[in-house]
């Protein structure tokens, strides 16, 4: 099973699309993270660290799905969105005191939709 994790296959051009699409799009969820760090790192730290891994953790996985194609790659890319989509869910719906968290630059209608501001209409 390993023998073949080594040897790489030969990229078909509709992979090699996906793939720099991949990536791009791993690059864009890195660079809003990079834009919004900075007010995130004083009031609320745990999400400036969470921040800083989810920025890691797109630029690697990025790397590695232009230079190798496989499916774990992919499913690294996918792990990455959750986690991103997960960490966003999971600040605005857990009790606590969200005036940092709320303080950061959301739109109105993603206020709105947040799960937490059901709570409070």
């Amino acid at each position: 099973m390993f023998a073949r994790l080594g040897q790489p296959q030969p990229a078909q051009g509709a992979d090699v699309v996906a793939r720099a699409v991949g990536a791009l799009a791993l690059a864009a969820l890195a660079v809003i993270h990079v834009v919004d760090l900075p007010p995130t790192l004083g009031p609320t730290p745990l999400v400036g660290i969470g921040y800083l891994g989810i920025i890691a953790a797109a630029v690697l996985v990025g790397g590695v799905m232009i230079a190798r194609p496989h499916w774990l790659a992919w499913a690294a890319a996918g792990a990455v969105a959750v986690s991103a989509m997960g960490g966003y869910v999971l600040t605005r719906a857990l009790p606590g005191d969200s005036s940092a968290i709320t303080a950061m630059p959301v739109t109105g209608a993603a206020r709105w939709a947040s799960p937490r501001s059901a709570w409070r209409r």
